[in-house]
């Protein structure tokens, strides 16, 4: 995977990259593509959980609060 592919790929999945600090997105530009896939799906299935999985709020940072 090409430097700034995994954080592509997650910004397309919908992570908040943009909010995190640099050193965290230098983190996740390294990620290999097993881990992106790994973090895209359970991205899909927060959101495709709906219910009691919802967060209450989600912070500027991308954490969030339930």
């Amino acid at each position: 995977m090409a430097a700034g592919d995994a954080v592509e790929r997650l910004q397309a999945a919908g992570w908040p990259i943009d909010k995190l600090p640099d050193t965290q997105r230098q983190v996740l530009s390294e990620l290999t593509p097993e881990e992106v896939d790994t973090m895209v799906h359970v991205r899909e299935r927060l959101m495709s959980a709906g219910g009691d999985v919802e967060p209450y709020k989600m912070s500027d940072n991308g954490i969030f609060y339930y």
